[in-house]
């Protein structure tokens, strides 16, 4: 193989070109912003009003998403109208790893 396609991370010969793959786990900016900003609350909770769902589209994603992932948890509010989620152990340790540099 040439020793250029060595070096770009190219695995085969004879025009197999196959990237090689990497292991991405880290927490998307965004994300990553909402569990620091939960953290810095009493409790590490997040509390949004349920009509910004509509206005903040992204930020509500990236809220589904932590859910998802299991970096927070959803909580039964006091209030209805309030939208509740708790920063968890693995949202807190996402945090405290180091974000990935682009």
């Amino acid at each position: 193989m040439h020793p250029a396609r060595q070096r770009r991370g190219y695995i085969g010969g004879r025009g197999d070109v196959t990237p090689m793959s990497t292991k991405r786990n880290r927490v998307p900016e965004l994300q990553r912003q909402l569990l620091m900003a939960g953290m810095k609350h009493p409790n590490g909770r997040l509390r949004f009003a349920k009509g910004s769902a509509e206005t903040l589209a992204t930020t509500y994603a990236a809220l589904l998403s932590l859910q998802r992932k299991k970096l927070i948890e959803p909580e039964k509010p006091a209030d209805p109208s309030i939208m509740s989620w708790r920063v968890t152990k693995a949202g807190k340790a996402a945090v405290a790893e180091k974000p990935s540099r682009r």
